[in-house]
């Protein structure tokens, strides 16, 4: 069941690759924050499944189990950078909503005021069409919309590196690969300045 667990080595390769990017741009006064996937396939694992669930049902309670090691995986690699791990949960419909939209925005900039680095998920509870699809890259746009985003780095996705943007002093870049990566796993980064 190497498909079904976080790894940790993959995790940290990416906080690491993420964190010279990250440094940089806190130093020049920007905030990050992470959106991440891997809920589903962390959840395999402790609920004794053989393989990744089919039916939704299943998914939504793997992705329940999983999202608590997902966050504790970050929470232990940014506490070695003296960092702190905030967790917010958003679909897609959140942030079409004025009310969620507002409570979102205002939670991810208090987070950011207290140096805590977000780690957003896709509500997959409630998110069900997320599901079906995976689409933790669009959630990542539509977060770093909702922070006025600088920069969006997608990492260990099908759309690699920066998102093209037509202003002056956006660049593209290629993040490095994780060594020993498995399961479903994709990160973005989403840079305020």
């Amino acid at each position: 069941m190497a498909h079904a667990h976080i790894d940790p080595a993959a995790r940290q390769a990416l906080a690491v690759a993420g964190r010279g990017e990250s440094e940089a741009r806190m130093s020049a006064g920007s905030d990050v924050v992470i959106v991440s996937s891997g809920a589903i396939a962390a959840g395999i694992e402790p609920l004794g499944l053989s393989k990744r669930p089919t039916d939704l049902a299943t998914k939504q309670a793997a992705a329940s189990v999983g999202q608590v090691a997902l966050v504790n995986s970050w929470s232990a690699v940014f506490a070695r950078y003296q960092r702190t791990v905030g967790q917010v949960l958003l679909t897609a419909h959140d942030i079409a909503m004025r009310v969620q939209h507002t409570n979102a925005q205002r939670t991810l900039d208090r987070l950011r005021a207290l140096h805590a680095v977000a780690i957003v998920n896709e509500n997959d509870t409630v998110a069900t069409n997320e599901i079906r699809f995976g689409d933790n890259d669009r959630l990542s746009a539509l977060v770093a919309h909702l922070v006025g985003a600088d920069a969006l780095v997608l990492l260990r996705t099908a759309h690699e590196g920066v998102h093209p943007d037509r202003r002056a002093g956006v660049r593209r870049a290629h993040p490095p690969r994780a060594a020993g990566h498995r399961g479903e796993d994709r990160q973005a980064a989403v840079v305020r300045g």
